[in-house]
């Protein structure tokens, strides 16, 4: 939608017009929070692009004044709550919404890779992600390493953890945000406008 001026209330105006074309679901390429176009570079997993939604000044206070890693201080968005109301009018319509989400990278703004980027092995979310190498503060060079998916280094790739693991609670990144309810993103859009706290959350449909 950014890359041709479009926004979420742009979608809203045209769904009685896609309802007349009989269209019966919707995919929506990722809508998280993000610097790019294409939004695959993650910056925020739990909030839609502060750019789509009406307001993204007041957005862009509402994330800083959160804490990234606990659920409980998280906030919805103007975004957040025109998203929600997306959902429901295209599900009154019979209309079926499929979300894209890229779990296995972030962007390198994503809040844990900018803790990892400044703390490098002493950061609290190191294990995140595929380091490799972290660099030797006593030398000149910068010896840091890690993966990018598929070869990108903008995208930084998480590291994965069994699914048996991440059930008994394993605290890694996965098993907090993607996994484990009711604080995982994918669980928590399933009842958009139900619950107390904001997540993004995925319509497994």
């Amino acid at each position: 939608m950014r890359r041709y001026g479009g926004d979420l209330q742009g979608v809203l105006d045209k769904m009685d017009y896609m309802d007349s074309l009989g269209v019966t679901a919707i995919y929506f390429r990722p809508l998280n929070d993000a610097p790019s176009l294409h939004k695959y570079d993650a910056r925020y997993w739990h909030h839609i692009d502060v750019n789509i939604g009406p307001d993204p000044i007041k957005d862009k206070k509402t994330i800083a004044a959160e804490i990234p890693d606990d659920p409980s201080t998280w906030i919805m968005t103007e975004a957040d709550k025109l998203f929600v109301k997306v959902i429901s009018e295209f599900h009154k319509r019979g209309i079926k919404v499929i979300l894209d989400y890229s779990w296995n990278h972030t962007g390198q703004t994503f809040w844990a890779w900018q803790d990892v980027l400044k703390n490098q092995e002493k950061s609290k979310y190191k294990d995140w992600y595929w380091v490799e190498k972290f660099d030797d503060p006593n030398t000149p060079e910068n010896e840091f390493k890690y993966h990018g998916w598929v070869g990108v280094r903008e995208l930084p790739e998480i590291k994965e953890t069994q699914k048996q693991d991440m059930s008994k609670g394993v605290k890694s990144l996965k098993a907090i945000f993607t996994v484990k309810p009711p604080n995982s993103i994918s669980s928590v859009w399933q009842n958009a406008g139900s619950i107390p706290i904001m997540m993004a959350t995925l319509l497994m449909e």
